[in-house]
C-alpha cells in the first residue's frame, strides 16, 4: 500500500469559513448515485460469471473456449464461487466504484439503459454483473496493493486532488470489529473550529449527501453508517493511529488484474 501525499500544511491552510465547500467534484448522489440501496443476499442477484473472470484475468481462466463461451478451470470456478459468496454481506465496493466511473465517463451508463446511474434498474442482470466485477477488484492486485493509507487529514487532502480527467478514489472505512464499508467522496466542507466534512455518496442511503467528519485538531474521524441497510446504523470512528480510513485509486482497477489461483 502507498502512503497519502504529505499534508504538512493541513486543511487549515485553506482559507475558508464555516459553511464553505472548499472542494467540489460535482458528483450529485441524487443523480449520479444509484436509486436503490446496497444489496446483499436479500435480493436474487447475478454476480460474477465466466465472462467477468475472463475480462479480469484473461483467457488463462478458461479450460476450454468455444467461440466466446468460456468453460472455467476448476480453480477459477472455485475462486469465483468464493468471491460471489463474499458478496452476500453487500455490494458496497462495486456500487461505490461503478457510480464514480459512470460519473467520470469511464463506464457508460447508457450501456445499462440510462443516461445517469440513478436511471438504472437493480433487477438488470448486466448491471448486477458489472457491480460484481468492480466489487471483486478489491480482492486482487494491482488494486489491493494500490490502496492509499494515511491519517484522516491526509486522506481528506488526497480526496481534494480528485479530478474527472485524472485520478479518483473510493473511501474504505472500518469499525472496531474489522467490518468495512465503501463510499464515494465528492466534496469537502468547512464546519468551523477545525472540523471538516468529507461529503460522500453512501450506497446504503440512496440520494442522500452524507458527511464523514474529520477533526483536524486531533486528527480523528467519525461517521454514522452500517455495513449494509439491513443492519442498524452505528457511529464508526478512528484516528491517525487506527488506520481505519483508506483510499483505493480507480486507475489500479482498470488494468488486467493478477490471477491469484
Amino acid at each position: 500500500a502507498t502512503e497519502a501525499p504529505d499534508a504538512t500544511d493541513g486543511p487549515a491552510a485553506v482559507e475558508s469559513a464555516p459553511g464553505d465547500v472548499i472542494y467540489d467534484f460535482g458528483f450529485n448522489p441524487a443523480e449520479n448515485g444509484f436509486n436503490f440501496p446496497n444489496y446483499g443476499d436479500d435480493i436474487p442477484a447475478t454476480n460474477l460469471t465466466a465472462d467477468e473472470l475472463r475480462r479480469m484475468f484473461g483467457d488463462q481462466v478458461c479450460s476450454r473456449l468455444d467461440g466466446d463461451e468460456c468453460t472455467l478451470t476448476p480453480p477459477a470456478e472455485q475462486w469465483m464461487e468464493q468471491i460471489n459468496g463474499d458478496m452476500a454481506g453487500g455490494r458496497c465496493e462495486g456500487m461505490a466504484v461503478l457510480s464514480l466511473m459512470m460519473y467520470t465517463g469511464q463506464v457508460s451508463s447508457s450501456d445499462f439503459g440510462g443516461s445517469v446511474a440513478s436511471d438504472l434498474d437493480v433487477n438488470d442482470e448486466a448491471l448486477q454483473r458489472e457491480i460484481a466485477y468492480w466489487w471483486a477488484t478489491q480482492a486482487v492486485d494491482p488494486t489491493a496493493s494500490s490502496v492509499v493509507r494515511g491519517t484522516p487529514t491526509e486522506i481528506m487532502e488526497t480526496v481534494q486532488q480528485m479530478d474527472t480527467s485524472g485520478e479518483t478514489y473510493t473511501i474504505g472505512i472500518y469499525n472496531e470489529n474489522g467490518e468495512g464499508h465503501a463510499i464515494t467522496p465528492f466534496g469537502v466542507e468547512d464546519k468551523g473550529d477545525g472540523l471538516y466534512a468529507i461529503l460522500v455518496y453512501d450506497n446504503n442511503y440512496p440520494g442522500e449527501v452524507r458527511e464523514l467528519f474529520i477533526d483536524s485538531r486531533d486528527n480523528s474521524w467519525t461517521y454514522e453508517t452500517s455495513i449494509n441497510p439491513e443492519v442498524e446504523s452505528d457511529v464508526w470512528s478512528g484516528n491517525a493511529d487506527s488506520a481505519t480510513l483508506d483510499l483505493t485509486p480507480t486507475s489500479a482497477r482498470l488494468d488486467m488484474q493478477d490471477c491469484p489461483f
